[in-house]
């Protein structure tokens, strides 16, 4: 068996096809990190384009005063006053934390000069916020907040949230205005926390479509969010893969968040394997039929070797070729990406919810999983490839067909998914997309992994009787 086996390989890397299409899956491999690469740049470039403001303070206050909008006419004026810079104030691309500190003071703590006059505590503690505004000094800005947010917040769960906040910032100098990965997680917790801490004290959470509470789903997503930025923030975990609504997706099937560009790429470059499932498509479809419209089929039937052996040794060649270039995907992926895209993006981690605990895993593994599941897609094509090859002589009929067969059952299982057609679970085509399956995104009813496992065994145990069949009872 071993020795057919080397025969089989020997014969497909004889083939001058075999190096055309190698070559076309290296390119394809290596278009994805500089696709990546050039994306960033070009964000980048536009990012530096954006044109700074040109609106003055003067300009601003006449506006402001002309619609009466009295809050707007106090703050430009105190920003001018402040010495706040024009750029630093209009420009969305030069903004300080000066200006957005101002802001928030008149906007967030509802500070007016009239509230000033009535509100002794207030006045005196937001003309030390004005301070250190007028001094540049973050540190003390913050700090200030910290101590006083009781005087600003009523509720319980605002407080906790912003004292950890401000405490993150005056210890880790993370001043807001800044292009980090830090207020990208401050902003998000910011954003969730207070709705994820409501309704774990209310426990206003249901499994229906009563609009009065929250939906689990929902809730599990600000859960994820709030969790998972709080310990970004604790354990200075810049790079992280978590789960959201995957509204941040390039593919909106994926509900993954990927802080880093060098896991997404990864994932992304799991598109190659489309390439490498045509490939085996065609090895597959070749590998029998072609044996028998050249007439080739007898050199190995004069050996004392019998027509199961040659039929299994056949399967296999191209199983273990097939699972040779999806480890070589990942592989060639790994090594060219991780140089262009960063090392340090090498501790990017998989940031899991479980219970009230966010759990770190490995990113790697999670991302080799997905390479996983699309080996399976592949190994669905070379079954059905090579069941078609057993059954005729013609090997471009055979490619053919076989193309045609899985794509169009593709394709047609999916429509039946959207018209709630169940009876579809049943065909081979329903489990072509394991990873919908485990992830629990895929609408057939009772479609769970065990019951994907035994329709991917059943039907491949079907396929390759009716191959066996055909290619031992077929005459030379």
């Amino acid at each position: 068996m071993f020795n057919l086996i080397i025969n089989e390989f020997s014969k497909i890397f004889h083939k001058v096809s075999t190096y055309v299409l190698l070559g076309f899956l290296l390119f394809t491999i290596i278009l994805m990190p500089v696709i990546t690469i050039m994306g960033n740049v070009i964000m980048d470039k536009a990012t530096s384009q954006i044109d700074v403001s040109t609106d003055t303070y003067d300009t601003q206050i006449g506006w402001a005063t002309e619609s009466n909008d009295i809050l707007t006419v106090e703050m430009l004026t105190k920003a001018k006053e402040l010495s706040i810079p024009e750029k630093e104030y209009f420009s969305s691309k030069d903004t300080s934390w000066r200006s957005i500190a101002l802001q928030k003071i008149y906007y967030e703590f509802n500070y007016n000069e009239a509230a000033g006059k009535e509100n002794y505590e207030l006045n005196t503690f937001c003309n030390s916020l004005f301070d250190s505004i007028k001094k540049d000094d973050p540190a003390s800005f913050y700090s200030a907040i910290k101590d006083n947010l009781k005087l600003i917040y009523d509720d319980k769960n605002l407080i906790d949230m912003y004292s950890f906040i401000y405490k993150y910032r005056v210890d880790n100098k993370i001043w807001e205005g800044k292009d980090n990965w830090q207020n990208e997680a401050i902003s998000q917790y910011e954003s969730v926390y207070p709705k994820y801490a409501e309704n774990i004290e209310t426990n206003n959470i249901s499994s229906s479509n009563n609009s009065s509470v929250m939906d689990s789903g929902e809730f599990e997503e600000i859960s994820n969010m709030a969790l998972v930025s709080k310990y970004r923030l604790e354990n200075n975990q810049e790079y992280a893969i978590y789960l959201t609504d995957g509204s941040g997706s390039i593919l909106s099937s994926d509900k993954y968040y990927y802080s880093g560009s060098l896991y997404n790429t990864l994932k992304n470059s799991k598109l190659v394997l489309s390439v490498v499932l045509i490939i085996i498509i065609v090895v597959a479809g070749n590998i029998i039929s072609k044996e028998f419209s050249q007439g080739t089929i007898k050199f190995l039937l004069i050996n004392p070797v019998s027509r199961a052996k040659i039929f299994w040794s056949k399967f296999l060649t191209v199983s273990l070729y097939s699972l040779a270039l999806t480890l070589l995907t990942f592989l060639l992926s790994f090594i060219i990406s991780v140089p262009l895209l960063g090392f340090r993006q090498l501790n990017t981690a998989l940031l899991l919810v479980e219970g009230e605990k966010v759990v770190r895993h490995s990113a790697l593994m999670f991302i080799l999983t997905k390479y996983v599941y699309g080996y399976i897609q592949i190994f669905i094509a070379l079954t059905l490839a090579f069941t078609i090859s057993s059954l005729f002589r013609n090997s471009a009929l055979a490619i053919t067909i076989s193309i045609i067969f899985y794509y169009v059952g593709s394709s047609i299982c999916s429509i039946a998914q959207i018209l709630n057609f169940d009876f579809c679970r049943y065909t081979i085509f329903a489990v072509t997309d394991f990873e919908s399956i485990m992830n629990k995104s895929i609408d057939f009813i009772g479609m769970t992994p065990m019951f994907g496992a035994m329709v991917l065994l059943i039907h491949t145990g079907i396929f390759l009787l009716i191959g066996y069949d055909s290619f031992t009872r077929k005459n030379i």
